[in-house]
């Protein structure tokens, strides 16, 4: 779902002084460094222009951030990191440059994460974990670090890609297939799923089978289309009562993905469906 940032990478020491800088008009960007020498992406926060690695700039384990988030002093980024022991990617999240692996409530697998917030003094994260019993990828937000898983993988592959928090209400967006026939060709691997993330588009899914736009509210799933085509919702804003989320669905009629944004659960199409288009990002002012 997120833009790789590609350049060549040199040696960079992490400092506090990075972090801990108060600047109310700082930027903040997420991202990723590839380093020619080993061939490996190296997770990357920049801050106004200035980058700090956030696993060795050595490029020695690959490692991505995806999403950045902002807390008084505290800088959160979210992203995923190779664990050499394990064989696996694993779902991550660095404070202050510090990383935190989330939580794996079905053991030593492969996991990715796609946004983080935070509320008050809580961390919430969006992303998947897989299944190894079942073969599915189980749609999951951590908060804190603990998992709260949204489907229970036995059936159907599903992904949570954004979270918002509204007062007490978690709300995640994401998708959930409609039939259990995408498994036999899920992308599984470390390298498909890793250039899935990249390209910006979840793992294809397997001829008759159709993915459903899913609103989680507290863990309740609200289905924001019939899964007669394939859809997915990128993106979530709230503001005051109304939920706003972002996505795509495919037109069966004209052949490609039309742009859509749905509030409170009803559709608004934003492309013809004369070419490909999607939504991946939303805000209300």
């Amino acid at each position: 779902m997120r833009i790789k940032v590609l350049s060549s990478i040199s040696l960079l020491i992490l400092s506090f002084s990075f972090y801990g800088c108060s600047d109310s008009k700082s930027v903040y960007v997420a991202g990723a460094q590839y380093n020619s020498t080993t061939s490996n992406d190296v997770a990357t926060v920049w801050k106004n222009s200035k980058s700090v690695a956030l696993t060795s700039s050595s490029g020695t384990t690959w490692s991505e951030a995806y999403a950045v988030a902002v807390s008084g002093s505290d800088v959160y980024v979210a992203g995923t990191q190779y664990n050499a022991t394990t064989g696996y990617d694993v779902a991550t999240y660095w404070k202050n440059g510090t990383p935190v692996a989330l939580t794996l409530s079905s053991g030593t697998t492969w996991s990715d994460v796609y946004w983080i917030v935070i509320s008050g003094s809580d961390v919430y994260v969006s992303g998947t974990q897989y299944n190894a019993t079942t073969g599915y990828d189980v749609a999951t937000y951590w908060k804190n670090g603990t998992p709260v898983t949204l489907t229970d993988g036995t059936s159907y592959d599903a992904e949570a890609l954004a979270i918002a928090i509204s007062g007490s209400d978690v709300y995640v967006t994401g998708y959930e297939y409609s039939t259990a026939t995408n498994s036999s060709t899920a992308i599984k691997t470390n390298s498909q799923r890793r250039a899935a993330h990249t390209n910006g588009k979840p793992k294809p899914a397997a001829s008759g089978s159709y993915s459903e736009a899913i609103c989680w509210k507290n863990g309740t799933a609200v289905a924001l289309t019939d899964g007669t085509y394939d859809a997915f919702a990128y993106a979530i804003a709230i503001s005051g009562s109304d939920v706003y989320i972002a996505g795509e669905e495919y037109s069966g009629t004209d052949g490609t993905d039309v742009a859509i944004y749905w509030k409170n659960g009803t559709a608004v199409t934003l492309s013809a469906g004369t070419n490909e288009a999607w939504a991946i990002g939303i805000a209300v002012r």
